[in-house]
């Protein structure tokens, strides 16, 4: 794709005030989805330091071996799923400013095609600057001749701190996505950790976060659309996992769903301001993760709802 049609792209999939970031944005930076080992390695060491207290990145000899193979999948696979790491450069001086990395699968029946956001990441001299604006929206043009488009997004549920995550959440909803109800699709990421030495899974409940491309004014979304959230992350999940734990987390998450007889089914608004905070009520920790096995919830305590939503409101109030 030239670089014309490049950007023509990047800014039909943008939302919102990402049109006015990103039309400013490409004229300062370059973006490209990694070829090389080096520019990998270039993306994952900045991911790394990044990510690695949060134990939430893959070991780099996993990611790197996917970033190789490109295919995930087996041939004969409906769904065909591969790893994609999109690097930005400023254009004048070349310097390494962002990178995102993603699992891009397409089912080839329907022509559907399900992106799972892993991580993102801008470098400080470039926060503010437009590049998260480009990362946030450069996943639908990975898959732009797709019949239909969801960009998925696992986030953690709300808490007073770190305010980290609610400004993550924040971004999201300025970014076109809404929430499926978590006691509609109560959702877990599989345990990521090495389970060799006899550790027992412990998945970790997330939100699930959709943006429905090209529909994004949508507060609903289709029974099948919500299966595929799940189907298509799973596949992406099966090719290096114990399919028990997967086994284990579409069965909670899908028992739920069979519970909900409505189609479409309800999507919740994200706030797009701290003026709007309360509308994080269905999200907070103390909320959604009752919703789950007490084995997924860790030892720490839930606090009461009342006490949290108080606590998160005060921590930003000026």
């Amino acid at each position: 794709m030239s670089r014309a049609r490049a950007e023509e792209a990047l800014l039909r999939a943008a939302v919102g005030d990402d049109r006015d970031k990103i039309a400013a944005a490409v004229e300062r930076f370059t973006w490209r989805r990694a070829e090389t080992r080096d520019e990998f390695a270039l993306g994952y060491d900045a991911l790394f330091r990044e990510f690695e207290r949060t134990a939430d990145i893959l070991p780099r000899a996993i990611l790197e071996r996917w970033f190789a193979a490109r295919s995930l999948s087996r041939a004969d696979d409906a769904i065909q799923c591969e790893y994609a790491m999109v690097l930005a450069h400023e254009r004048t001086t070349g310097a390494f400013a962002g990178v995102r990395d993603c699992f891009v699968t397409v089912d080839r029946r329907t022509r559907r095609a399900v992106v799972l956001l892993a991580h993102t990441l801008v470098l400080p001299p470039f926060r503010r600057s437009g590049v998260a604006a480009i990362l946030r929206s450069v996943p639908v043009v990975l898959v732009h001749d797709a019949d239909e488009i969801l960009l998925a997004g696992e986030m953690d549920m709300a808490v007073p701190h770190p305010k980290g995550t609610v400004v993550r959440l924040i971004a999201y909803g300025r970014a076109g996505f809404r929430v499926i109800p978590p006691a509609m699709l109560p959702y877990a990421q599989p345990d990521l950790r090495d389970l060799s030495g006899g550790l027992e899974p412990e998945p970790l409940p997330f939100l699930c976060l959709v943006r429905q491309v090209g529909e994004e004014d949508r507060r609903d979304i289709s029974r099948a659309r919500v299966r595929a959230f799940v189907d298509h992350i799973d596949a992406v999940h099966r090719c290096h996992m114990d399919g028990a734990q997967l086994d284990a987390i579409r069965d909670h998450a899908f028992t739920a769903l069979a519970r909900v007889e409505s189609d479409p089914l309800p999507l919740l608004d994200l706030p797009r301001d701290t003026a709007h905070l309360s509308e994080l009520r269905p999200f907070l920790k103390s909320v959604a993760f009752r919703l789950y096995p007490e084995s997924w919830r860790g030892s720490e305590p839930l606090r009461d709802p009342d006490e949290e939503m108080r606590a998160l409101l005060d921590a930003w109030r000026v």
